[in-house]
């Protein structure tokens, strides 16, 4: 059973929009152990569980339709990171659109843990992964993003 390790999710690089911006995010369905080399957290999320985020975020423009997307990158190769429902107004907890420009939102997700890259997942253990969880507009800017870097555990 491979486990993926997020390294320091909630210190994670913000991905810089003019659009707006991703004020915390946070998770839970994970085991949380303290890392030997700093003082951060680590997660660990075993293949097959589920995993919440819980993202603030406030854009910079009025946004009339929002979606969700979650891509990884490992060693130079992109991927697709399933998403349950990628279309966020009215399908997460009655989540309403249009959002005003400088109001903060709450968008809350579950996530299933599996792996689905470039590479069998039997080679990918100890293997380093970049996760970037993207909200984007109707006119495909990305509202607010981070990139979770994250490592596959054996």
């Amino acid at each position: 059973m491979l486990t993926v390790m997020l390294i320091q999710f909630d210190k994670c690089r913000s991905c810089l929009s003019p659009h707006g911006q991703m004020t915390s995010i946070k998770t839970t369905g994970c085991s949380k152990q303290k890392t030997f080399h700093s003082n951060s957290s680590v997660c660990h999320l075993k293949m097959g569980d589920t995993v919440t985020v819980r993202m603030k975020f406030v854009p910079n423009t009025r946004v009339h339709s929002l979606k969700v997307r979650c891509t990884g990158k490992v060693h130079g190769h992109s991927f697709d990171v399933p998403i349950p429902q990628e279309n966020v107004c009215g399908n997460y907890d009655n989540f309403i659109c249009p959002i005003n420009t400088g109001e903060s939102r709450d968008f809350t997700i579950k996530i299933p843990v599996r792996y689905d890259g470039p590479i069998p997942s039997k080679n990918m253990k100890n293997v380093p992964v970049t996760f970037q969880l993207t909200l984007e507009d109707e006119s495909h800017n990305d509202v607010a993003c981070k990139k979770l870097q994250a490592k596959i555990c054996g």
